[in-house]
């Protein structure tokens, strides 16, 4: 996906000034045949009782971003339909 902005402009006590925004490129990654990650992977007792009631596995979607999210502090931007588990990926 390519999002594309052009000219805009900024309203100012001396008018509008214009100027140039960049192209901004937004890569979408396919869902990977992964083994799902059991929720030890978290390697912390607290949050992993957190999870043990609800399930022992992450699924697909979960197992493909653990990584980035659980070990970096890089900004991410999830889309995933309805039930597919994303909203865990932001606790």
């Amino acid at each position: 996906m390519l999002l594309a902005l052009g000219t805009v402009g900024a309203i100012t006590a001396k008018g509008r000034t214009p100027f140039r925004v960049a192209r901004l490129s937004f890569q979408h990654t396919d869902l990977l045949n992964l083994q799902p990650l059991p929720i030890t992977a978290l390697q912390d007792p607290v949050l992993e009782d957190l999870y043990a009631g609800q399930f022992t596995h992450f699924n697909p979607i979960q197992t493909q971003i653990f990584h980035t999210l659980y070990h970096t502090n890089g900004n991410v931007l999830l889309g995933a339909p309805t039930g597919s588990g994303a909203a865990t990926g932001h606790v």
